[in-house]
């Protein structure tokens, strides 16, 4: 409920079933911090490319960071569910959105999208490699893995920002939407329905592929009826507002701009 389920095991606290929200838990706590950190760069930096330096540098000192940390008798908990052990792939993320902002990267020159459209592709297939590679936490998924992911995040992230992707191309068949609507119901799901039907293994035991595929299959539904039940409504509701909001400020404009312009008009 307060974002702190990556503090509670380095605390000793036993999370059970809502032990993957330390992922979700380091997100919230990067997302009331960031904003600050950006204000005030933002008042000393105006160039957008050079904050996106600046930003980059300080994911290259957060990693330096995490690896000062690696001693022995550091429990791995604190190395692997850290906020600040994962501000280095958070900042790569910012440094991205901060170089896209600055309409650099919406080019017309054929080159350069190539090269961005051939990042993206690479970036997805080093992802799938991650994946398989770094199923559980280690020295390997702390630091190498854990950066190289963010840096194929980052290809990724930006290939499918810019017009023509290959990958926006291909995600947007109906299958691969439909389960990117309900994928974040399936991240909170999929780790309590997986530790019922058995299917979570925390070793190298394989599970068997009939439960590992129930598990799956029950985690979709269970994710798409809490999708249709919970998160569709709440997402209505914040539409509505939304647009009533943008409706009322339109209207405060409608009313001040003339207000204004009676007020500073040459008599």
């Amino acid at each position: 409920m307060f974002y702190v389920a990556n503090w509670a095991p380095i605390w000793g606290l036993p999370m059970g079933v809502f032990s993957h929200a330390w992922s979700l838990a380091i997100e919230e706590q990067f997302y009331l911090v960031w904003p600050i950190i950006l204000i005030v760069l933002l008042r000393g930096i105006q160039h957008r490319l050079l904050l996106t330096a600046v930003v980059s540098a300080a994911a290259g000192v957060a990693c330096m960071w995490r690896l000062a940390l690696t001693q022995p008798g550091t429990p791995l908990i604190r190395l692997y569910a850290g906020l600040d052990t994962h501000a280095d792939s958070l900042l790569l993320g910012c440094a991205a959105g901060l170089l896209m902002s600055s309409g650099r990267l919406s080019t017309t020159n054929g080159v350069a999208r190539g090269a961005i459209r051939i990042g993206g592709v690479i970036g997805a297939i080093a992802l799938a490699l991650l994946f398989i590679k770094s199923t559980f936490p280690g020295g390997y998924v702390l630091h190498q893995a854990s950066v190289l992911t963010a840096l194929a995040s980052v290809l990724v992230i930006v290939d499918l920002c810019v017009p023509g992707s290959w990958l926006a191309h291909g995600l947007e068949r109906p299958p691969l939407v439909g389960i990117g609507r309900i994928s974040y119901a399936a991240y909170l799901w999929h780790f309590p329905i997986f530790f019922l039907l058995g299917a979570l293994s925390m070793s190298d035991e394989v599970r068997p592929l009939k439960t590992v595929l129930a598990a799956w299959a029950s985690t979709l539904t269970v994710a798409f009826a809490s999708y249709v039940i919970v998160e569709r409504p709440a997402l209505a509701v914040k539409r509505r507002y939304s647009a009533e909001s943008a409706i009322d400020r339109g209207a405060l404009l409608t009313h001040v701009r003339p207000s204004t312009l009676r007020h500073t008009a040459p008599p």
